[in-house]
């Protein structure tokens, strides 16, 4: 499995976690309603191959959830420090790919905020839990091949990209890397 990890416990991410600017916090219900806006979001939408109506939102939401009870890590609900606002979500999290079982990192910044590197930021946070609290060596991440954005910060992460793939339909382009940059991924790992 791409991002194997080490015998040993199961793993756990940590439930909070800071990363300068931002709170990362595992996903609880009161914040249902503004996951809801952020999918709902046209301008979010479009890198997402369409917007969430609120159902479909909540079932996302819900799936993130159930990820953390299962396996003890995954999505993180992104806020800034001093307001407690919402500024998007991401992590990692188990994911296939053409069947693989692979550790796919993420993340949604809302649209206020593009642009202030917090996509980098909640990217760093993923790599390093990965590397650090699940012990796996490698991850990968996809996006829409014309989500510059999104491309850009898989980079300065350390992946690179790998293959074309369909993903809920459509055309998405697979990055793949070591979960600490500068560090060749083990063959085989």
């Amino acid at each position: 499995m791409s991002g194997a990890r080490r015998a040993g416990p199961p793993p756990s991410a940590p439930e909070r976690l800071t990363t300068g600017r931002l709170v990362l916090t595992r996903p609880v219900a009161a914040d249902v309603p503004e996951i809801e806006r952020l999918l709902g979001d046209p301008r979010v939408g479009a890198w997402l191959g369409g917007t969430m109506a609120p159902n479909a939102a909540r079932a996302a939401f819900a799936a993130w959830a159930a990820h953390w009870d299962a396996h003890g890590w995954g999505m993180w609900v992104a806020r800034d420090p001093r307001s407690g606002v919402l500024a998007g979500r991401g992590g990692p999290q188990l994911s296939l790919n053409d069947g693989e079982p692979c550790v796919e990192v993420g993340w949604i910044v809302v649209p206020q905020r593009w642009g202030e590197g917090l996509a980098t930021d909640i990217g760093r946070a993923s790599l390093e839990t990965a590397a650090d609290a699940l012990a796996v060596r490698e991850v990968v991440a996809k996006t829409l091949p014309d989500n510059a954005a999104s491309r850009r910060v898989m980079e300065k992460l350390g992946l690179r990209e790998e293959r074309e793939l369909v993903h809920r339909g459509l055309r998405h382009v697979l990055y793949r890397g070591p979960t600490t940059p500068g560090r060749a991924a083990a063959p085989g790992a």
